[in-house]
């Protein structure tokens, strides 16, 4: 019913502009001054709702992964000799209660994988956890999951918003895109 039919536009092309109307009603013509207004308001109330939605802050505690996913991009970032993290992670959250002090927010860790096998990797993802508790807020992790059994007494007794385990399909895909390292499966 939108589509200009071919009489409609040879009449307007012969100068009959009856149908203008018509076109103004369903607002495909429109006051210019009107039209930029109503972008500018529509804009200040995205600005003004956009201070009250809730922030998505990611922390990636580095880019080390047991994984070899061959679309990987992450792997030119990794650095293996990462030490321990414990003044990042207290300057994150201290940086995050200045800036985003008054904004409901939540986090998301991400990587490489966050959920390693180390004892060192734990200790991390436990302050991590502990300071965002103490705060009461949520944490999202995206992970692999392939070592997630070792993480849940960690994650049990945290503030969890979801844990994302990401995969590419059944076994035999997952395994040809996504071997561990050294090409296990």
């Amino acid at each position: 019913a939108d589509i200009l039919q071919p009489e409609e536009a040879k009449a307007y092309s012969s100068g009959d502009l009856s149908a203008l109307k018509e076109w103004a009603e369903r607002g495909y013509l429109v006051d210019a001054q009107e039209e930029q207004q109503r972008f500018k308001s529509g804009y200040m109330d995205f600005i003004d709702m956009r201070d009250s939605d809730e922030v998505q802050l990611f922390y990636v505690p580095g880019y080390a992964c047991n994984f070899r996913c061959n679309y990987c991009y992450q792997e030119e970032y990794m650095n293996q000799n990462v030490t321990d993290q414990a003044e990042t992670i207290n300057a994150f959250f201290a940086y995050v209660d200045d800036e985003f002090a008054t904004r409901n927010k939540y986090f998301t860790l991400f990587g490489g994988e966050p959920l390693l096998d180390s004892g060192k990797q734990r200790a991390q993802i436990a302050l991590f956890l502990q300071n965002a508790k103490e705060r009461r807020l949520e944490t999202a992790i995206v992970t692999n999951g392939y070592h997630i059994e070792k993480y849940i007494e960690l994650l049990a007794g945290s503030l969890l918003r979801e844990v994302q385990v990401t995969l590419d399909g059944l076994a035999d895909v997952h395994n040809q895109r996504r071997p561990l390292g050294k090409n296990k499966p």
